[in-house]
């Protein structure tokens, strides 16, 4: 049952970052038979995960709705800025990311904001929403469509190296391909809240992680090598790094769902903790309660913004950094816009174009979830 709640229509319908109380959902508590009174005492009989597994599945949500085929870029992007100017570029926009969502999240938790709009019009007004809902519309619905191009750009080569011998034909037509695509992530689009999509962005980072393993170990393979055309900075043509910056910039772009999968987290952690009947204590002894009070405040605002370090620090950044210099150090000044197409007829490559294109798919509803809600605001 679709539960339109909150500000965008979308957000979990327990609590917001602060919270009020945790209503089980209908058809999860069973009526058992205490031995003492002779009454009834409920039980929850959904499967509890523990603090750990709920924060590593928010990791894991935000992380891919940061990372997906814009990776494939990040070569060209050194290219055009040299190894110390890329890695230099990464940092500040990782720390422009860092600081901007650790803003929204305390803003979330401080207003009760169950998410991104109903943040912005608790601090800012309703004037500042409704530019925001046309920032993210444009945004949102850019990302759908570049989703689709992107798929059909990669799985597009495969099928005619396969069906065809590198010939154009029907089947590797962009119609096709996009029919399929739509096919495929339709269904996934019509999940009602974030929680729902935990088990598509842990594919989708599996999948992402493993290809960028494969092409560490290709690289590795052949020697390490470095081209000759390589740089540290960028020197004869400084112009080329203020185009490099913006693929730089949208790959840490995440800011839309950080209030959602933080609300989302809260709640999780709350309701496992309370089925346990622990004392607002997760397992790394911080204090886990949803309340309004300024030790509470603290404590759910400190839990967000570990999940937003160890996204951007411990696994984004780290993780743009290696795949950028496998393609930089490999292929040089003339490294391609899409790393996969470096390798044209190899069938392990296309494999991988395969599994980068399955990315973007399960990225869809990641998207799609945040359009929608602003969608529902419209109407």
């Amino acid at each position: 049952v679709t539960q339109a709640v909150g500000a965008g229509g979308f957000a979990p319908p327990e609590v917001g970052l602060l919270g009020d109380a945790v209503v089980p959902a209908v058809g999860m508590r069973e009526d058992l038979p205490t031995p003492s009174s002779g009454g009834t005492a409920v039980r929850d009989v959904r499967k509890t995960k523990s603090p750990r597994h709920v924060f590593w599945a928010a990791v894991v949500s935000l992380t891919m709705t940061a990372v997906g085929s814009v990776v494939l870029s990040l070569p060209r992007a050194f290219a055009e800025c040299g190894i110390a100017g890329g890695v230099m570029c990464l940092f500040v926009f990782a720390y422009i990311t860092d600081v901007s969502l650790n803003v929204i999240a305390t803003a979330a938790v401080k207003t009760n904001s169950s998410t991104y709009l109903e943040t912005v019009s608790s601090v800012c007004g309703p004037a500042a929403e409704k530019v925001l809902k046309n920032c993210l519309t444009l945004l949102l619905f850019g990302s759908l469509v570049s989703l689709q191009i992107i798929a059909a750009d990669l799985i597009g080569p495969v099928v005619e190296s396969i069906m065809y011998g590198n010939k154009p034909g029907w089947w590797s037509s962009r119609c096709v391909i996009n029919s399929g695509v739509f096919t495929l992530v339709y269904p996934l689009s019509l999940l009602n809240d974030v929680r729902s999509l935990t088990a598509t962005g842990a594919l989708a980072f599996v999948v992402l992680f493993a290809v960028a393993g494969a092409l560490c170990v290709r690289y590795i393979s052949a020697g390490a090598p470095i081209a000759t055309d390589v740089v540290w900075v960028n020197t004869t043509s400084p112009g080329l790094i203020a185009l490099a910056m913006p693929v730089v910039s949208l790959a840490f772009t995440c800011h839309f769902n950080v209030v959602e999968i933080g609300t989302d987290y809260l709640n999780r952690k709350e309701e496992g903790i309370k089925r346990e009947g622990a004392d607002g204590e997760d397992e790394d002894g911080e204090n886990t309660s949803i309340g309004t009070n300024a030790t509470e405040i603290n404590s759910n605002t400190k839990s967000v913004t570990r999940i937003i370090r160890v996204t951007i620090w411990c696994l984004a950044f780290p993780f743009y950094v290696a795949f950028s210099l496998v393609g930089y150090l490999g292929f040089g000044r003339n490294v391609s816009g899409d790393l996969l197409t470096e390798w044209v007829g190899d069938r392990e490559m296309s494999v991988l174009q395969i599994l980068v294109a399955l990315v973007n798919v399960m990225k869809y509803p990641l998207m799609g979830f945040a359009l929608r809600g602003i969608v529902v605001e419209w109407v």
